[in-house]
């Protein structure tokens, strides 16, 4: 008996950590078949997108300032759980001249709806709408949330999480983008140049 509740005790916990790495897989967007297709030090390519304030924006108007590209989802807790720690970073920096730019790329939102959750939320910057998810692939981005960095130059300097919370709602203790942001503007190495982001993949199209 005792070595039958032992079997089964046993059983029971390889299919809890199972499931505990299938989940984080998933939320890593490890099944997603989508790569990092751009190296930190690599020119991010250039951008033409509508936006929820009705102007068009590229990357290439921003040409020598910091650009900070928040991949994002009003539909995924994670992505609008971060909203309110990016729009005090957004005032933060400022007087700092770094651009926030929102990217939405599920391909089945359009650029109404983002507008509207823009509007209902207060998000201080604009969200571009990335039609067929096409820049989300040409980059290599899976999840949202998920930042892009770039410095004066067009470099990509830091892609992956926003943070380390571990729960949607909760700022983690760590976190990345003013990390990164603060080495940019005091002329240092950025501290990292990636981390894994986790969220919800971004729903692409057949």
């Amino acid at each position: 008996m005792l070595r039958y509740i032992l079997i089964v005790a046993a059983v029971v916990a390889i299919l809890l950590v199972g499931g505990v790495l299938l989940g984080y897989l998933v939320m890593t967007g490890a099944f997603t078949g989508v790569d990092r297709a751009v190296a930190a030090g690599d020119p991010l390519p250039d951008f033409t997108m509508p936006a929820s304030d009705g102007e068009t924006y590229s990357l290439e108007d921003y040409e020598g300032q910091i650009v900070v590209l928040d991949f994002c989802s009003h539909l995924c807790p994670w992505s609008a759980g971060a909203d309110a720690q990016l729009a005090e970073l957004y005032e933060e920096y400022a007087e700092d001249d770094v651009v926030f730019l929102g990217i939405d790329s599920h391909y089945d939102v359009d650029l109404e709806e983002i507008t509207a959750y823009v509007e209902e939320s207060g998000k201080p910057y604009p969200v571009l709408k990335d039609e067929n998810h096409a820049y989300a692939d040409l980059v290599g981005v899976r999840i949202t949330p998920e930042i892009l960095v770039t410095d004066t130059e067009g470099r990509l300097v830091y892609q992956g999480a926003f943070d380390n919370r571990i729960v949607p709602d909760n700022a983690g203790s760590v976190n990345y983008l003013r990390e990164t942001l603060d080495a940019l503007l005091a002329g240092e190495p950025v501290p990292r140049e990636s981390t894994s982001a986790w969220g919800c993949t971004i729903k692409r199209g057949g």
